[in-house]
């Protein structure tokens, strides 16, 4: 986060180091049921379309098929 406020001499210009942005995004995703929290991912990345499909595909359909009900 760069600073909003510095102090300098008068006609000079304030500088400073501020972070260059390379931040990671993590995203968890979880399904809650009456039993509790099930299915969980978490994923580097923001979540896509992609994402989100493989998780509904591998995580969600076999944990909640009627089978398991």
């Amino acid at each position: 986060m760069a600073r909003h406020y510095g102090r300098a001499f008068r006609g000079e210009r304030v500088v400073s180091k501020v972070p260059a942005g390379h931040w990671k995004t993590t995203t968890f995703v979880g399904a809650l049921r009456a039993t509790g929290i099930a299915a969980l991912l978490m994923v580097d990345g923001p979540m896509n379309g992609d994402v989100f499909l493989a998780y509904v595909q591998q995580h969600l359909r076999p944990r909640f098929s009627p089978a398991t009900w």
